[in-house]
């Protein structure tokens, strides 16, 4: 399944990826989108099912990712290596499972919410053209 995050910017970090020995693998990446949006990406790769893929977004928008990175006093550039920072624990998980991914993306909605950061969730299903807000 294609990255929305790194279709769209340059600055996009992975935080974790579960054992890609697997046939079901999850990934969870953060950057900006072409708005300057930060988005994390909860990506599920279903390589026996295709059709099962799909990505799980948080958007957080322009102006409340700027008041994040005033937050944690560093450049708005800059915010997906902090944010990667921050996580490093969840990607140095040896064999992580679907439920260390998801744990990781609740943490990441729980310092949104934390940190005053409005945000929306998006869930893509790209092979079925759908899209779900």
């Amino acid at each position: 399944m294609e990255n929305y995050v790194s279709r769209c910017v340059q600055h996009t970090r992975l935080i974790m990826c579960t054992d890609e020995d697997q046939p079901i693998v999850e990934e969870i990446y953060v950057g900006f989108d072409s708005n300057s949006n930060l988005v994390f990406e909860l990506i599920h790769t279903d390589y026996e099912d295709s059709d099962r893929c799909s990505a799980g977004l948080i958007i957080v928008p322009h102006g409340y990712a700027c008041k994040l990175s005033r937050q944690l006093k560093t450049p708005l550039e800059n915010l997906p290596n902090k944010i990667h920072y921050y996580l490093e624990e969840w990607g140095e998980i040896i064999n992580a499972t679907f439920d260390d991914a998801r744990n990781c993306f609740g943490e990441i909605v729980d310092c949104l919410v934390y940190h005053g950061c409005r945000y929306r969730i998006v869930r893509r299903y790209p092979r079925r053209g759908r899209c779900c807000i």
